[in-house]
């Protein structure tokens, strides 16, 4: 670590994703995206590539949960009849996308809606509701890893090229070091997938295999946490 002008600044990976500091984002790791019968399967089996890394998303969570790691679920949320959406968005999902704007995915309080079974929250958890693609617009993100003393997050989920790449970046925007975890990520569209695949390679960025050994190495940060955790409301809740 160095200091530069009076700033702390970290400097290694290890001290970036040190678990006292550091909370893992799950993003939008949803049934719609990833399982037989939702959204994209429905749409012609474009879940499978979600669907092959929910497994390492999975491994990631339990990782973070055994380091003491804060774990925080973005939760793409759509109201019905898209109640959610202005206009610009509606061109979006139906130009854009090529949505059918009658049929569309991560409805709220529907199956597909909800977070995976494989990664689903525990207690200690926080889930926050968010309905664009990067999660600190609109939603208390910042103000959540603020109330935690987090300087680092950890970024997984769907899709790449979409929501978890707007995530890293604007965690960047919002002051916090973004560590994307490359093989905890995972998107419908290879071409586009992996050209942000060599842009986020290029930043701070992990494999699981390499984050998991930097945890255990690292003492839980669970005790470090706990007091001053137990005034700060563990839940946001949809709707």
């Amino acid at each position: 670590m160095l200091t530069i002008n009076g700033r702390e600044v970290l400097q290694t990976i290890e001290e970036l994703v040190d678990p006292k500091h550091t909370a893992l984002l799950v993003v939008d790791v949803q049934k719609d995206l990833a399982y037989p019968g939702g959204y994209l399967d429905r749409r012609g089996g474009a879940h499978h590539p979600m669907a092959a890394v929910l497994p390492n998303i999975a491994e990631a969570v339990q990782a973070a949960r055994q380091a003491g790691v804060l774990v925080v679920y973005l939760h793409h949320t759509v109201a019905p009849d898209h109640r959610s959406h202005t206009g610009p968005w509606i061109r979006y999902y139906t130009r854009g996308l090529k949505y059918d704007p009658d049929n569309y995915g991560c409805v709220e309080n529907t199956w597909g809606w909800e977070i995976c079974d494989e990664v689903k929250p525990q207690p200690g958890d926080i889930v926050v509701p968010k309905m664009r693609p990067s999660g600190f617009v609109g939603t208390p993100l910042q103000l959540i890893l603020q109330q935690h003393g987090v300087k680092t997050v950890v970024v997984c989920g769907y899709a790449t090229e979409a929501c978890v790449a707007s995530t890293v970046r604007d965690a960047l925007w919002y002051e916090y070091h973004s560590v994307p975890l490359l093989d905890c990520m995972g998107s419908n569209d290879p071409e586009c997938a992996g050209i942000w695949l060599e842009m986020l390679e290029k930043g701070s960025s992990l494999k699981l295999d390499g984050l998991k050994a930097i945890w255990a190495a690292k003492p839980s940060a669970s005790t470090d946490k706990s007091s001053a955790e137990a005034s700060v409301p563990r839940c946001a809740s949809a709707g």
